[in-house]
């Protein structure tokens, strides 16, 4: 496998710039490359704020590696809270008992963890359900060594429910509505992922959307709606090179001749053929 790290790089920047304009800082998300820390150090250099990976032993092996920035944890458990706490400064989460123990085992080590929420829009793949959020907040905000520092939200992944303005905006709401009956300030709003390109492009107004995970469109070139090459990135990033043993024309197996041959007797006397109940000409 040959990887340019340039091209990397480049594509990272070129969505930095991108998605700056309008305020929107990007998580490289580093799951597809095992936290290669070579290929997040491209990413790193092109302009991600955040490295983002849903597994802790990528991030201790790109930590083990010198990586300084913050990292994120995508997927929590509750059997992995201890380490949670030891290696990653935020956490995306949905369930109060995971928040719970990583509460406990940051009191232990007299740290502040942060987290974000995150939100169910309509994809099912994951998220506290809007109705239940203020509720959700409200316990939350009982624990010591908990921060909430932002939301976030999954689409066109599991559902097939892609971005639009409907959804994304119906997270800034809650935002705003949160904001007010809590008095907190949500410094992060994750509005999705690599398909929310085509979103971005036709809104008029991105909201309070400030942050997107992006993975494939950094390394691949591509948003994961359609599958559709982004205006300047590079594809070839990845390049399969194997050595070729074997190169020749050969002629037609004898079970293809046999093929022919029955083909052309036939057509030359139009012979019926019954397959079951059902006569072909």
């Amino acid at each position: 496998m040959e990887i340019d790290l340039s091209k990397i790089r480049d594509n990272t920047r070129i969505l930095a710039d991108l998605y700056g304009a309008q305020g929107i800082s990007i998580m490289g998300v580093s799951k597809a490359v095992l936290g290669e820390p070579a290929i997040i150090e491209a990413m790193i250099q092109g302009g991600v704020k955040f490295i983002a990976d849903s597994r802790l032993e990528n991030i201790q092996k790109m930590k083990a590696a010198g990586i300084s920035t913050d990292f994120v944890l995508l997927r929590t458990a509750p059997s992995q809270a201890e380490l949670i706490v030891e290696i990653v400064d935020i956490s995306l989460n949905s369930e109060l008992e995971t928040i719970r123990k990583i509460a406990y085992y940051a009191g232990l080590n007299n740290k502040i963890h942060q987290i974000i929420l995150m939100v169910e829009l309509g994809d099912r793949r994951e998220g506290i359900l809007p109705c239940d959020l203020a509720k959700f907040i409200r316990e939350i905000l009982t624990l010591s060594h908990i921060k909430i520092v932002g939301i976030g939200c999954n689409l066109a992944c599991y559902g097939g429910i892609k971005p639009d303005d409907q959804n994304m905006h119906g997270l800034s709401e809650q935002v705003e509505l949160l904001e007010k009956e809590f008095q907190i300030n949500l410094s992060i709003i994750s509005g999705g992922n690599s398909a929310n390109y085509e979103w971005y492009k036709e809104t008029q107004d991105v909201g309070r959307i400030n942050n997107l995970r992006l993975g494939e469109s950094i390394l691949l070139g591509c948003e994961t709606v359609y599958g559709n090459v982004i205006p300047g990135l590079q594809t070839k990033a990845f390049q399969l090179v194997a050595e070729v043993i074997e190169s020749k024309k050969s002629h037609l197996c004898p079970l293809v001749k046999f093929a022919e041959m029955l083909l052309a007797t036939y057509q030359l006397f139009k012979i019926k053929v019954y397959i079951k109940d059902r006569s072909l000409h």
